[in-house]
């Protein structure tokens, strides 16, 4: 190789140890083309002194077009790209290589959107015999050992039509001897190079070494972020883009600009590669693709369709002239989806998202797991499928894409540039399926994602917008879901920092905008101060002015000024605001499709506030307006189930209505056939009874309204059947008896149990607070398994029901057998409504209907706080019971072996009620429920036959019939219990007379429940907790405080097969239900064992006498064997317990106190004063 400028130089065999290196360093984006003319990088002088030793590091991207649709990581065997070094002549003013003398050192031979450092490293002058590797780069560099001030540039190549090489940042290190001055620049530590080396290290280095490093995504991501600020010298905005103090809106828009500006330009340098290039030139389907690319980038930008139709058009063209084989066809097809995805949320064409689904389908179909772009289009799909699913509502769609996107997420590398995008994507994804079903473990896990999407997305990178505001939503959700004021106040800021970092030329403004309004709104909600309600409108109002001519999002943001401007309006009474609010809604309204799911959240809003306007004027028109707005939102299947029921809550709600009888039922039957659908099996009762607390009352109203359009009796009961206790009979559906479907139909009888047993198996979400973080992987895929074995459930359903016997299977009662239920006595459901209050009416040959018409609803309210005086026992038996026993002709004490059964299955707050002790018992006669009637209680239909269901209780002399007995008389943190030992001791020799053994385990959770897996009567005489949410009421065990028997653990235990008998449970308020709107749910301790698979469960309805315990219990258990342990004795032994007992208070204590006694409670339920009623509240649930 001959030297530079025809010197002929000597090798070196000695050289002096170097000085500290002269460092040269550029850092800034360059983009090279193949029609680039050739300009260096960055140069470098040689001298003064002998070059020892070149290192030069280059930042660059492998090779190609920075776009995840179109490229692989996947290596690749040609080289497109690379860099080579070349002298430049001194009079050359545009420091133009000499000739075509480059020599090039580096190749990339990758391509894909990694950036990696690649380091070349030279020592110079190293002995031939210690280093035989030569070559033609390696000879012309050691003939710069003594070219002392010759200038050298580093240039970079790209080879190949339509490819481009971008570089990020170069530095030069340059060792000599002898040097006199340094033209070192600051580096970072880990840049530099030692250089304290000596002549022997350097001797033992081989002649050139290359090295290259992948760059993590946090570390890339700020090089690119000072790339892309890096300007001129003088540059105007040079000094404001170096600034510390940058605010991020304006950095984000330096780098929107840029990024625009290159994109720009690359279109122009495409338009002209194409134009220059054969239309038989091998790559110019390649050309065609990288046009495509940029277009869509600039469209991304600009948002302008001219540049979304023609990269469809080149799109189309490119792919209807690759071969069938070729490999890229696939990533066209791939790119295609993405752009007809992207034109549906412009047009909301479904045509246009139905075939992006479609030929991302055909690329995936046509390639496997092994293709470069699998990933790519894997996450292609997923977009697709959820867009069509915020369309149209189907979930399977939302199913396959959250599949999609978990397998997408799984296959990309932590460190790869896009895998904050896809943590983004599948957290929303699995919002919207909370959104929907309501499960919590969902939002949870929702939320742990969007929190790694931030923390993935570096602190300057223009998609931080996105990542702030995706976390903001999800926790704005948790809140609305918890009311924990950290998550909305995380929330609010959060929103504002996405507002704020957002540039306010960017298509997302009028979004982050919209969603910063509905933060702030759910600020005021919490804080009720007028400012917060007055920014939010601000905001929003700011939102409208900031959306695009993108149809749906200007519908999104007008309905967000309309719901500001409703809340502002219920703050302050200003009419103003609500003929602003029903403007501005009802242009959402018209702004949106007919069949799109977000419709019926501004058809919901509108009808409210129109109803509200009609309540201000009397307008009819306001009322007839608002009454078609809500059956339309009531009827629009594509919307969510919970938003639907929302409009048939209202309609059914509204007094004066004017729908036609025939029109009101059909709303009534519509509203309530979607409740059970809107808690599917997946869901746990925690969040089941989140959704339907928000929906009480909602079936007892549809009773009413049925009664009042003359469907008679049968048609409300069915109704109340489905929309009352739907926890429970979700339940009992998943344990019905599958006896006789085993024996027909072997197959799906499996199918079942294999369901059941993944939908009924316990959570280990006892509160479902769910204070930590669904880390776990296994428990994210087993809340997936339980959606889908959801799906499939509903599936397997409709096939059983298409099997003859079996039409009916778990579907309401027909009237026969709602009859039928009646064969042992008597069923009264007693509805309780704002329109009206009924006692139905159940008997073997009849349903009919009786109208209490002396009863309602706000004397019901009224009377709740003191439900335990005579006078309310009075009150009861005018107004519901004295009328009800007349109609079923119970006028009289029956003979003492004839006592007839009533069952009661009380609705609404007059479950707080004691029925079975209603009458006048201080007057001479018999007007009194205990004196005509024995009683028992349900929730509703569905348990009385459901128990009825379960074997009978064997108790032949070899029966081996266990009763687990419990005394708490001391219970940590509550007071002692004077009488619960005595009361355990007698119970225990009435069941051995019995011919039941006894056991007394140690009375803590884990003990409690493995003894009640196989006994027979349970018995528990302690303290009972009655909490405001329900499921959380316990026994009060001596690990209660820590570990608690609570209703949700039992709900989750199933012990049918064992066939329990009876649980007696004598504590405070086994039997009660605090919550209101959980009363139609009939929640409570009692009606838990019951569903754990007690055949018989006596509870109380609020605190008790602890020596009144020692009484009852003895004379029921007595009652009990006298009667053999029939069914019919349990209740029977209750009712002639509390019967003596009332009779004794009648004639011996109905003026004496008893202050000395101690009450088995822990609070005083529902505010009740202590009465000396003493043997009222015990009650019996069972068959």
């Amino acid at each position: 190789m001959g030297a530079p400028g025809g010197l002929s130089l000597p090798r070196k065999t000695s050289p002096a140890r170097p000085a500290e290196p002269q460092v040269l360093a550029r850092t800034r984006r360059e983009v090279t083309h193949s029609n680039t003319p050739k300009a260096p990088y960055l140069t470098f002088t040689l001298g003064p002194g002998l070059l020892e030793r070149l290192v030069i590091k280059i930042w660059s991207n492998d090779q190609g077009l920075l776009n995840e649709d179109l490229i692989s990581d996947g290596p690749n065997h040609i080289s497109h790209t690379g860099f080579a070094l070349g002298i430049l002549q001194e009079t050359d003013q545009l420091n133009q290589p000499d000739g075509q003398n480059l020599y090039i050192f580096q190749r990339n031979v990758r391509e894909s959107s990694s950036t990696r450092c690649y380091t070349n490293e030279w020592n110079i002058g190293i002995p031939a015999e210690e280093d035989d590797c030569t070559n033609e780069v390696d000879g012309w560099i050691e003939s710069l050992e003594q070219a002392e001030g010759m200038e050298v540039g580093v240039f970079a190549l790209s080879q190949s039509h339509g490819w481009v090489n971008v570089v990020w940042k170069m530095e030069i290190h340059l060792y000599s001897n002898d040097r006199t001055e340094s033209q070192c620049a600051v580096l970072p530590d880990d840049c530099l190079f030692d250089g304290d080396q000596d002549q022997a290290n350097i001797r033992r280095n081989p002649r050139h070494s290359s090295t290259t490093r992948l760059l993590e995504h946090r570390e890339a991501t700020e090089l690119q972020r000072q790339a892309s600020i890096s300007t001129s010298e003088n540059h105007p905005s040079r000094a404001a883009a170096t600034s510390s103090n940058l605010p991020t809106q304006i950095l984000y828009s330096i780098m929107y600009n840029n990024a625009l500006a290159e994109a720009e330009q690359a279109i122009r340098d495409a338009r002209a590669a194409i134009e220059a290039t054969p239309d038989n030139y091998p790559d110019r389907i390649g050309l065609l693709g990288r046009l495509v690319v940029r277009l869509g980038e600039r469209y991304m930008r600009k948002g302008a369709m001219e540049d979304l139709e023609e990269a469809i058009r080149i799109s189309r063209q490119a792919i209807g002239i690759i071969p069938s084989e070729h490999p890229y066809r696939l990533s066209l097809l791939s790119n295609l989806g993405r752009l007809l995805g992207y034109k549906h949320s412009r047009t909301n064409a479904m045509s246009d998202l139905d075939e992006a689904i479609q030929v991302v389908r055909q690329a995936i179909d046509a390639s496997s797991n092994g293709h470069p772009d699998w990933v790519i289009m894997l996450h292609n799909l997923g977009i697709q499928l959820h867009s069509r699913f915020t369309r149209t509502g189907v979930m399977s769609d939302l199913e396959e894409s959250i599949s999609l996107a978990r397998q997408a997420l799984k296959a990309t590398p932590h460190n790869h540039s896009n895998r904050y995008a896809r943590l983004s994507n599948l957290s929303i994804r699995i919002s919207d399926r909370f959104l929907l079903t309501g499960a919590m473990l969902d939002l949870e896990e929702s939320i742990e994602i969007a929190r790694q999407a931030l923390e993935a997305t570096p602190d300057d990178h223009i998609d931080r917008v996105g990542a702030f505001n995706n976390l903001a939503n999800r926790l704005g959700e948790r809140w609305s879901r918890n009311g924990a004021i950290s998550d909305l106040k995380e929330a609010v800021g959060l929103s504002r920092q996405a507002v704020e970092a957002c540039p306010s030329e960017s298509p997302m403004r009028a979004s982050m905008l919209n969603n910063l309004a509905h933060r702030q709104n759910e600020l005021f909600s919490h804080t009720r101060a007028t400012a917060d309600v007055e920014e939010a409108v601000s905001i929003a109002k700011q939102a409208v002015d900031a959306a695009t001519n993108n149809h749906m999002e200007r519908a999104r943001t007008l309905h967000t000024l309309g719901y500001q401007l409703s809340a502002r309006y219920s703050h302050t009474g200003t009419a103003a605001d609500l003929e602003e609010a029903i403007k501005f809604i009802r242009q959402a309204v018209q702004s949106t499709p007919n069949d799109h799911p977000d419709r019926v959240k501004g058809v919901n809003i509108l009808g409210f506030l129109l109803y509200q306007r009609f309540l201000r004027t009397a307008s009819m028109a306001d009322l007839l307006e608002c009454t078609s707005f809500f059956v339309e939102g009531l009827h629009c299947e594509t919307s969510a189930i919970s938003i639907r029921i929302v409009a048939g809550q209202q309609l059914l709600g509204m007094s004066n209505i004017t729908q036609c009888d025939q029109c009101m039922y059909d709303i009534a039957q519509t509203t309530v056939n979607l409740i059970p659908l809107s808690t599917p099996p997946s869901l746990v009762s925690a969040e089941k009874k989140y959704f339907l607390s928000g929906v009480a009352g909602v079936a007892c109203d549809a009773a009413a309204v049925t009664l009042q359009a003359g469907q008679g009796p049968t048609a409300a009961i069915q109704l109340l059947e489905v929309g009352r206790g739907v926890i429970a009979s979700s339940l009992q559906d998943l344990r019905t008896d599958l006896s006789l479907l085993q024996e027909q139909y072997p197959d799906m009888a499996r199918s079942f149990d294999e369901l059941r047993q993944q939908l009924d198996a316990p959570t280990s979400r006892d509160t479902l607070v769910l204070a930590e973080t669904p880390s776990d992987l296994s428990e994210r895929v087993a809340a997936d398994r339980r959606h889908k074995a959801s799906r499939d459930m509903a599936i397997l359903l409709d096939k059983i029901r298409n099997k003859h016997g079996f039409e009916r299977f778990l579907l309401p009662a027909t009237e026969a057998e709602i009859r039928r239920a009646a064969d042992f006595g008597p069923i009264v459901i007693l509805n309780v409504s704002k329109h009206r209050c009924d006692a139905l009416l159940i008997e073997p040959s009849r349903v009919r209907t009786l109208e209490l018409r002396d009863l309602s609803k706000e004397d019901i309210i009224e009377r709740t706080s003191d439900c335990s005086s005579i006078n309310t026992l009075e009150w009861l038996w005018d107004v519901v019971v004295g009328p009800v026993l007349e109609a079923l002709g119970f006028t009289d004490i029956p003979p003492a072996d004839s006592w007839p059964r009533v069952w009661w299955i009380p609705t609404g707050l007059l479950s707080k009620f004691p029925l079975h002790a209603a009458g006048y018992h201080t007057q001479p006669g018999n007007k009194t429920a205990l004196d005509r009637v024995v009683s028992s209680y349900s929730s509703s239909m569905k348990a009385i036959t459901h128990t009825r269901q379960q074997r009978t209780m064997d108790l032949k002399p070899e029966s081996t019939g266990c009763a687990v007995l419990l005394s708490m008389a001391n219970t940590p943190g509550e007071s002692s219990l004077e009488y619960a030992a005595e009361e355990v001791s007698v119970v225990e020799n009435l069941c051995v007379k019995m011919g039941l053994s006894t056991l007394q385990p140690r009375p803590n959770h884990a003990e409690t429940l493995s003894a009640l897996e196989n006994c027979k009567v349970f018995h528990f005489a302690g303290h009972g907790s009655t909490h405001i949410d329900p499921l959380q009421s316990k026994l009060c065990l001596e690990d209660w405080k820590h570990h608690p028997l609570t209703v949700s653990s039992l709900l989750e235990t199933q012990i049918s097969s064992a066939s329990p008998f009876l649980a007696f449970l004598s504590a405070c308020g086994t039997g009660q239900n605090r919550e209101e709107k959980s009363a139609d749910e009939g929640i409570h301790l009692t009606s838990a064992f019951q569903l754990a698979g007690f055949r018989h469960v006596i509870g109380t309805l609020w605190e008790v006498d602890d020596k009144m315990c020692v009484d009852m219990a003895r004379m029921t258990y007595d009652f009990m064997g006298d009667k053999k342990m029939e069914d019919a004795s349990v209740s029977g032994g209750l009712h002639h317990a509390a019967r003596t007992l009332r009779d004794q208070w009648v004639d011996e204590e109905l003026n004496i106190g008893r202050e000395g006694r101690r009450k088995r409670d822990i609070i005083l339920c529902d505010n009740l004063t202590s009465s000396r009623l003493s043997w009222v509240p015990y009650v019996h649930y069972g068959v």
